[in-house]
C-alpha cells in the first residue's frame, strides 16, 4: 500500500468530550495515540458527542455528524424505514418467542432503525473523506448495533476491513433483557476479527458461537505508567478507595452495607472511604451510607471528575485498599491504575476480574458475596498489616506483565495494521 490505511473508529460517549464516561477517557486516549502510528487519518465517530472537546493531534478527525443522525433516527417518521429491510422480520423468525412481546419488538424496532441508519451514514462516510474501501479498517470499540451496521457496508463494499472489541456489558448476555443479545449471529458473521479483552470474554463467546473461535482473540486494555506508587497510609486510618458508576450492577449498595459491618466489628479503628462516581443510584447510596456507616468511618463521594484528577489522587493521597464488588465486568480499567500504582485489590471473582486480582496482590471474593464476606475481606487486610507489601508489589507487577499501556497498544495496533495488509494482499 502506498499510504496509511484509514481508520474510522466508532466509540460511545464520545471519551475526548468532557462530558465522556468515566474511564473511558483514559484508556481510548492511550489506544489512539498508538493507533495513530499506522494509520491516517483516524475518524473518531461518537454515538453520543456532548460536552467540550478535549484538544486532539491534527491526524485526528472527530465526525460527530454520526451522534446527530442517530437521535434523527428515534423520530416516529423514520418507522417506514423497517420496510427497507428484512433485518427485523429476520430476526424474529429467528426468536419466534418474542413475536407477542409488543415491548420487545418495539426496542427491536428501535435497534433495526439505528443499525440501516448506521449503513446509509457510513456509505457516505466514504464519498465524504475520500475513502478506499480496501484502504480502510473500520473499528468498533464496543460489539454493539453500530458493529452489525457497519457490517452490513461490507455486504455492499466486501473489500473493507472491520473489526471489534468486546468488553463486558456488551458482551455477557446477562446483563440484558431476557438474557439477549439481538442480531448477534449475523454481527458476528460479518466481522473480519473479535478481540476480547479478557481469556473469559474469549472462552464465553467461543461457547456459545463455536464457529467464531478463528477470528477471536485476547488482547488487553491497558493504563500508562504513572511514574509513582500509591503512598499508602502511615497512621492509624484504614483507607478504601472504590471507582465505578453508581448503579445497580455495580453493587456499591452492598458495599456500604458490608463496611459497615467491619467497621462496627472494630469501634477502635478508623476507616477511611473515597468513592469516584456517579449514577442513577447515587441518592439511594447516598442515603444508605449515612443511615448505616458509623462514626469511625470518613466517607466522601467525589461524584464524576475527569480521570486526571482520580490519578492525581492515587499521586498524592494514601489508600490501602481498592474495592470493586460489581456482579458483572470485562476487566475494569479502573483496577488496572490501582494495580499500576501498587494498591491492592478486593474485587468479586466476575468475569475476567480473577486475571487481575488473586492472593498474591488481594483478596477474590465470590461472585455473589453476602454481607458478612465483605466484611470478612475488610478485615483481613486490616488484621493483617503484613501482607501489605506483598499485595503492593504483587499488584504493580500484575500490572506491569499484563496491563501495561506502553506494551499491549502498541501490540494491538500492530495487529490491527496486520490484519489490513494480510487482507489486501489475499
Amino acid at each position: 500500500m502506498n499510504k496509511k490505511p484509514a481508520l474510522v473508529l466508532f466509540t460511545g460517549s464520545f471519551p475526548f468530550f468532557s462530558k465522556g464516561s468515566l474511564t473511558e477517557i483514559s484508556f481510548l486516549q492511550n489506544e489512539v495515540a498508538y493507533l495513530a502510528q499506522n494509520f491516517s487519518p483516524i475518524i473518531i465517530v461518537p454515538n453520543n458527542a456532548q460536552g467540550k472537546i478535549f484538544s486532539l493531534p491534527s491526524e485526528i478527525i472527530i465526525d460527530d455528524t454520526y451522534s446527530s443522525a442517530i437521535s434523527e433516527t428515534q423520530s416516529k417518521k423514520q418507522i417506514i424505514n423497517i420496510f427497507r429491510d428484512s433485518l427485523l422480520f429476520d430476526e424474529l423468525r429467528s426468536h419466534p418467542r418474542f413475536l407477542f412481546h409488543l415491548k420487545i419488538i418495539k426496542k427491536l424496532a428501535i435497534r433495526s432503525l439505528i443499525i440501516l441508519e448506521t449503513r446509509d451514514w457510513v456509505i457516505k462516510l466514504f464519498e465524504r473523506y475520500n475513502l478506499v474501501p480496501q484502504n480502510t479498517l473500520f473499528y468498533t470499540y464496543w460489539l454493539n448495533n453500530i458493529t452489525l451496521g457497519v457490517g452490513m457496508v461490507k455486504e455492499i463494499f466486501p473489500e473493507i476491513t472491520l473489526i471489534s472489541r468486546a468488553h463486558g456489558g456488551d458482551l455477557y448476555a446477562k446483563r440484558k433483557q431476557n438474557n439477549y443479545y439481538p442480531f448477534r449471529p449475523r454481527e458476528l458473521r460479518l466481522l473480519d476479527y473479535l478481540f476480547l479483552i479478557s481469556e473469559h470474554g474469549k472462552n464465553y463467546i467461543t461457547d456459545l458461537y463455536p464457529w467464531v473461535e478463528k477470528r477471536c482473540d485476547v488482547y488487553r486494555l491497558g493504563v500508562r505508567d504513572f511514574g509513582t506508587l500509591n503512598p499508602g497510609s502511615n497512621d492509624d486510618v484504614f483507607r478504601i478507595v472504590s471507582c465505578s458508576s453508581l448503579t445497580k450492577v455495580k453493587r456499591v449498595d452492598l458495599f456500604v452495607q458490608g463496611l459497615a459491618d467491619a467497621a462496627r466489628k472494630k469501634p477502635d479503628r478508623q476507616f477511611g472511604w473515597d468513592h469516584f462516581g456517579d449514577g442513577t443510584m447515587f441518592n439511594e447510596i447516598e442515603s444508605l451510607s449515612k443511615e448505616l456507616i458509623p462514626e469511625n468511618v470518613v466517607w466522601f463521594f467525589h461524584g464524576n471528575v475527569p480521570n486526571n484528577e482520580i490519578i492525581a489522587y492515587y499521586k498524592s493521597n494514601p489508600a490501602d485498599l481498592f474495592v470493586n464488588v460489581s456482579s458483572s465486568e470485562g476487566i475494569p480499567v479502573t483496577i488496572m491504575e490501582a494495580a499500576c500504582f501498587g494498591i491492592p485489590i478486593m474485587a468479586t471473582a466476575v468475569g475476567g476480574t480473577p486475571e487481575i486480582v488473586s492472593s498474591e496482590n488481594g483478596l477474590l471474593l465470590e461472585p455473589n458475596p453476602e454481607i458478612g464476606e465483605i466484611s470478612t475481606g475488610l478485615l483481613h487486610f486490616l488484621d493483617k498489616p503484613g501482607f501489605q507489601e506483598k499485595y503492593k508489589s504483587n499488584s504493580r507487577k500484575i500490572w506491569q506483565d499484563k496491563f501495561y499501556a506502553d506494551k499491549n497498544y502498541l501490540s494491538f495496533a500492530n495487529r490491527l495494521l496486520e490484519i489490513v495488509t494480510i487482507k489486501n494482499d489475499q
